[in-house]
Parts: structure tokens; C-alpha cells; sequence
């Protein structure tokens, strides 16, 4: 009964990211316990459109990894898959000026709170680092550094983007983290609330 009330999403090529797409079929399969094998099934069932055809196509010509979701890890590397496939087939191109583009939309809106805030920019840098070779950003030797390289990105874009008083704050404490930097601007806001609304956006 519990697996009727979870439903994945349609996917049309446009409709949406690709990744946040495929991430949402991630959850849904974790909620609802399938394994790789019915989560493909599930995920095909969603495709329309565009994606639809692609898929079609895919089929006909026997793609390696149509019919397999998350595979194990084989000799170090990940076997073809639906979501690899997808995500080479719709994630669009994030050029340097498209990148430039999506930084400068990283800017405190006058009625976002820091934690709305603070979830953009990271979306945002997920975004661009998609961009990234996968085995850079998943496999074991190099996630580590991958981790420090995003979170460092998403910390100097979510200062940078702040309302002029809560940055303004910021720059008087050593904050070492993105999440440092969350909490410290929540509690600046918090605290500011009090005595009423804090400046506008610079």
C-alpha cells in the first residue's frame, strides 16, 4: 500500500534537470525498497516526449546498460547504466559563460531567508559540477578532495551573495565551512529579526 502513495515524476527532456530528475527517482527507490531491476522498469515508465523517443531508440539499437539502474562497482569503474545514459543524453552543456551566468544569480533575494539562500547555491554548484569527470567526483581516491573543492566553492558563493548587513557580519567571523557559514548567517538573522527587518540587499 505504502508503494502506491510513492510516485516518481514524468521526465520529458525539458520539464526539468536531468539530475534533479534522477535524484528524485533515487529517493523514491529508497523509500520504497526496489531493487536495481524494478527501479529501471519504474524509471522507463516515466520517460515521455522527447525522452521518451530517446529511449525507444536506445532500445532498438541495444545500448549497453538500457536495462540496468546503479550497478556494483566493477574492476574499479561503473558498468553502463540508465542514469549514466541519461544524464550524457539531457544534461545540457554548462559553458564557461553559462557557468558565469549561473554564479551571478547567486544573490540573497530581499524575501529569502539565509537557509532558502544556502540551498540555491549549493543546487548551483551541483549544477556546475556536473560538468566534472564522474570519477573524479564519485570514486574513492579523489571524493575527498572533490568535497573540499565544493564545499570551498559553495562557502565564497554563499558569502558573497548575502544580504550587505549579514555579510557585512560575516566577514568578522572565521567561519572554516559552508555549514559554518549557514549557521552563523541563520543566527544572524534570527537575532536581527528581533529588532527588526535586516538591510536590504547591496
Amino acid at each position: 500500500m505504502a508503494d502506491r502513495n510513492i510516485k516518481i515524476s514524468d521526465f520529458d527532456g525539458d520539464n526539468m534537470s536531468i539530475l534533479e530528475w534522477l535524484q528524485s527517482v533515487r529517493m523514491c527507490s529508497a523509500a520504497a525498497g526496489w531493487e536495481d531491476d524494478a527501479t529501471c522498469e519504474r524509471a522507463k515508465l516515466h520517460l515521455t516526449g522527447r525522452a521518451r523517443t530517446w529511449l525507444q531508440n536506445r532500445i532498438m539499437a541495444n545500448t549497453p546498460g538500457i536495462d540496468a539502474w546503479d550497478p556494483p562497482v566493477v574492476a574499479g569503474a561503473k558498468p553502463p547504466n540508465l542514469q549514466h545514459l541519461l544524464t550524457n543524453r539531457f544534461l545540457q552543456a554548462v559553458t564557461p559563460t553559462e557557468q558565469a551566468r549561473l554564479r551571478l544569480t547567486l544573490t540573497q533575494n530581499e524575501g529569502e531567508d539565509a537557509s532558502s539562500f544556502y540551498d540555491r547555491c549549493e543546487a548551483t554548484q551541483f549544477a556546475l559540477d556536473a560538468t566534472l569527470p564522474e570519477a573524479f567526483r564519485t570514486a574513492e581516491a579523489s571524493k575527498a578532495n572533490y568535497d573540499i573543492v565544493r564545499g570551498q566553492n559553495i562557502l565564497q558563493n554563499f558569502i558573497n551573495g548575502l544580504k550587505h548587513a549579514t555579510r557585512n557580519h560575516m566577514t568578522t567571523l572565521n567561519v572554516r565551512s559552508a555549514t559554518e557559514a549557514l549557521d552563523a548567517a541563520i543566527a544572524f538573522e534570527q537575532a536581527n529579526a528581533k529588532n527588526g527587518k535586516i538591510a536590504a540587499t547591496s
